[in-house]
């Protein structure tokens, strides 16, 4: 057997509280007042402002006789000051619209065109009526419930509140020269206080030439050519060459990167150089051979000969040479061997205190030398399992 009992407002069973006129849970009706009014609307190929309606206000009709064809239109401030409704001049179908937590229903009846918003939750609205058929004025009656703490609804002197430039937007670019633009607010002139953008009339387009200049300074070159010291000649006399070390850098991670990464050309890496002149027997050496190591250190080989002055091609015992011999090995380096690896970035707590669980890891690519979390694509090998035992001893 099914026992109905019944419950108030406040949802409590058998509570007697109601809402009141106002929709106030146990209220006096006294927190709101029903503001009923008419405007006179004149004849015109603009839209005129009638009202701005403030948040919170319930059971609102606006009403205007049909044979005058007088078309509303609605703005709903999102910022931005949204056209919300009907905007465009134009007569839209019967029916429910909706926008944001607002609902506007379009009806009419044998008599009028009738507007309904049930309730305004928006920040506030703003009425305008678009009077483009008739050769004289008319009329519009509104009606509505507002808090009585409410700025009432503003029917003139928007002449009060302006425009004024509240801050500016983030600048379009870091560096090289950019762009940025004003964001406004709707102030009265007199306080200085922020209003909702529905008091000033100039709600769309405003200040959208406005903008300055920023971040003018000129942008860093990531990659950049490093260029070494030259070296000694490769002979000890008469003409030979020198070699200096030009790599690409990259100054944000400061460190050698792929010559491709540099856009300007190569400096040269070799060029030719003169020892003075050769007496009777010499060294000649040839160039250096590749690093023994494509990682990692290595060394680098290559020949040491004696000949006749400008004559490597006659070959002689190195003892006919003076001098000491140059040399013909000479360590090198490249980018150090596993330079990239996978590495533990988080770990959960263990699923059991004792008797074997589970726990969990987070596993990033590292750049060893920088410790920045790279591509994983960086790392050779599978990436470690994220999930491993733990705790694995017996519990007593």
């Amino acid at each position: 057997m099914f026992v109905f009992k019944s419950v108030g407002c406040d949802y409590k069973i058998n509570s007697a509280k109601k809402y009141d006129s106002c929709g106030v849970c146990d209220g006096n009706g006294k927190s709101c007042k029903l503001i009923n009014t008419k405007k006179r609307i004149e004849a015109s190929r603009t839209f005129n402002d009638v009202y701005i309606i403030p948040e919170g206000s319930k059971n609102i009709e606006i009403s205007m006789k049909k044979h005058n064809w007088l078309v509303p239109g609605i703005y709903i401030d999102d910022g931005n000051a949204t056209n919300v409704f009907n905007t465009d001049g134009e007569r839209w179908p019967f029916g429910n619209y909706t926008f944001k937590k607002d609902i506007f229903i379009f009806k009419e009846n044998t008599e009028n065109t009738i507007v309904v918003i049930p309730k305004l939750s928006s920040d506030g609205c703003r009425l305008v009526v678009f009077n483009p058929h008739a050769r004289e004025a008319a009329s519009i009656q509104f009606k509505t419930e507002v808090n009585v703490k409410a700025r009432l609804p503003l029917t003139e002197d928007y002449d009060r509140f302006e425009f004024t430039v509240k801050s500016w937007a983030p600048c379009s670019k870091s560096c090289g020269g950019g762009v940025q633009r004003p964001v406004f607010a709707c102030v009265e002139r007199n306080s200085g206080k922020t209003l909702t953008n529905l008091y000033c009339s100039d709600i769309i387009g405003v200040g959208m030439e406005l903008k300055r200049a920023c971040n003018v300074e000129a942008c860093i070159r990531r990659y950049s050519w490093r260029i070494g010291a030259w070296g000694a000649c490769s002979a000890t006399c008469g003409v030979s060459s020198q070699a200096r070390r030009v790599n690409c850098l990259d100054k944000h991670a400061n460190r050698i990167v792929d010559n491709t990464k540099c856009s300007s050309p190569m400096p040269r890496e070799t060029q030719p150089c003169f020892a003075g002149s050769c007496t009777e027997h010499s060294y000649f050496a040839a160039s250096w051979g590749q690093c023994s190591q494509s990682c990692g250190k290595g060394y680098q080989r290559r020949k040491v000969g004696c000949s006749l002055t400008n004559q490597t091609s006659v070959e002689k015992p190195l003892i006919s040479c003076p001098g000491k011999l140059p040399v013909t090995v000479r360590p090198c380096r490249n980018e150090p061997c596993n330079n990239y690896k996978w590495m533990s970035r988080s770990l959960t707590q263990c699923s059991e205190s004792c008797g074997g669980g589970l726990r969990k890891k987070t596993y990033s690519c590292y750049h060893v030398e920088s410790m920045s979390i790279v591509s994983d694509l960086m790392c050779s090998g599978p990436k470690p399992p994220s999930i491993e035992f733990c705790n694995g001893f017996e519990c007593r």
